[in-house]
């Protein structure tokens, strides 16, 4: 079985949790834990703020889409308070 496969719209679906987490760990130095974070409603760590900003920018920056209409709402309220730069 492929550790990584694509799904529809671009997304890619990492097969076990530590590719994930290397990916993660790769690009944002440092490992979030969003899926069970969500499950308890807790609030972001700085960390996961980090990945949802990211997130919102990559986003932001893209043409609109209905992939864009759904994230990047979600990425913006978890990245934490607005702060110009």
């Amino acid at each position: 079985m492929d550790s990584l496969f694509a799904r529809p719209g671009g997304l890619l679906k990492f097969f076990h949790q530590h590719f994930k987490d290397a990916v993660e760990y790769s690009l944002l130095g440092c490992v979030s834990d969003i899926m069970c974070r969500q499950q308890r409603a807790a609030p972001p760590t700085p960390c996961e703020m980090a990945f949802h900003k990211q997130l919102a920018k990559f986003f932001y920056d893209q043409p609109h889409s209905s992939r864009r209409t759904e994230e990047l709402p979600w990425h913006l309220e978890r990245s934490g308070p607005y702060q110009a730069s």
